[in-house]
C-alpha cells in the first residue's frame, strides 16, 4: 500500500507537542479521580518513522522506529531527523506518558468515561488520538482497567488503519471509538 507523502503526515514544521504541563492539566481529572498523577520522567513525544514511502500494513510495535524529540539527539537520531525534514522518511508524531508504576494507573469500569472525556479534552486542545492499550486484569478484588497513554497526530481518514495497526488490549476500542 503506497500513500503519498502529502496525504498521511504533516510537514516537520507544522508539529506542535504539548508540554508535559498541557498533558497532566488535560488528564488531570482522571489521574485525580484513580489517586495518582503523571511522571515527567515518563513523558516524550517525537516522531514514528519509516525508511521507505510504505506504510507496514500489518500490526507492528509502537516503540519501532521512534525518535524521540524532548531528549538530547545523538549524531544517528539528527541523521534521522533531517531525512524525515528532507522528506525521504515518512513520519507520525507521537507523545506517550504513563506513571511511575503500571499498577498505579489501574481503575474500575466505571471511570473509563472520564478517561475518554480527558482524552477528547487532549484532542480538542491538541490533534493527537489515542492509539494505547487499555485492558482489564482479574486481581482477585475485581476486575481492574489499565491504562498506557500513547496518542498519535493523524487525519480523521487515516485514524481507523492506525488504530487497528497498533490496537492491542480487549479495552481500547471503548477509548478509540470515540474518535
Amino acid at each position: 500500500m503506497f500513500i503519498k507523502n502529502y496525504k498521511l503526515f504533516e510537514s516537520i514544521s507544522d508539529f506542535d507537542f504539548p508540554s508535559f504541563e498541557e498533558v497532566s492539566e488535560c488528564f488531570y481529572d482522571f489521574y485525580d479521580e484513580i489517586g495518582t498523577s503523571l511522571d515527567a520522567d515518563k513523558f516524550k513525544y517525537g516522531l514514528l518513522w519509516w525508511e521507505n514511502k510504505r506504510i507496514p500494513t500489518h500490526r507492528m510495535a509502537f516503540e519501532s522506529n521512534t525518535l524521540i524529540l524532548n531528549k538530547k539527539l545523538n549524531a544517528d537520531q539528527i541523521r534521522i531527523f533531517n531525512k524525515i525534514k528532507s522528506g525521504e522518511y515518512l513520519n507520525l508524531p507521537y507523545v506517550v506518558f504513563t506513571t511511575k508504576d503500571p499498577y498505579e494507573s489501574m481503575f474500575y469500569q466505571k471511570q473509563l468515561p472520564i478517561l475518554v472525556e480527558c482524552s477528547k479534552l487532549f484532542f480538542d486542545l491538541h490533534g493527537f488520538r489515542p492509539v494505547g492499550n487499555v485492558w482489564s486484569e482479574d486481581l482477585g478484588d475485581g476486575e481492574r482497567l489499565f491504562f498506557s497513554g500513547k496518542f498519535i497526530k493523524c487525519t480523521y481518514d487515516t485514524y481507523p488503519y492506525w488504530r487497528e495497526a497498533f490496537e492491542s488490549g480487549n479495552i481500547t476500542p471503548e477509548l478509540t471509538k470515540h474518535f
